[in-house]
């Protein structure tokens, strides 16, 4: 049980790091649309061609929230690695919290992406809602 807790800061910076893979990972199965994390926070422009031009549409703009989510994350990453390194539990603590709340996060990703305008025009057309058919 000692080695555990000894190495415990340690295993929470390497699954720490392994959430943030989720960046690039599929985040949200719009119909046929698959959204990354980055496209998620940084947001998202498609071209598509209508009759004879391609124009360019935003489909989904910057979300603050959603980048809080992933520097949570880096947060809790360095806080547990400061935590291993020096032997400091406040940071353990503090790190525990910054995962919890990125972890709470991660669950609202639907509900923190900023759709843009091109979405909902397209949206209009079939006269549906766009995030009803959202999926994590």
């Amino acid at each position: 049980m000692k080695e555990l807790k000894k190495y415990a800061s340690l295993i929470s910076a390497a699954l720490g790091f392994i959430a943030l893979i989720m960046l690039f990972l599929p985040a949200i199965v719009a119909g046929e649309d698959v959204i990354k994390g980055t496209q998620a926070v940084f947001g998202w422009t498609e071209k598509i061609n209508v009759l004879f031009e391609t124009k360019e549409v935003v489909m989904l703009e910057f979300s603050f929230m959603n980048l809080l989510t992933y520097v949570l994350v880096i947060a809790g990453v360095a806080l547990s690695v400061l935590a291993f390194l020096q032997k400091k539990e406040l940071f353990a603590f503090i790190a525990a919290g910054c995962f919890i709340v990125a972890a709470v996060f991660f669950f609202c990703t639907i509900g923190f992406t900023v759709v843009a305008e091109g979405w909902n025009e397209l949206a209009s057309l079939v006269n549906g809602d766009i995030k009803a058919e959202w999926k994590l």
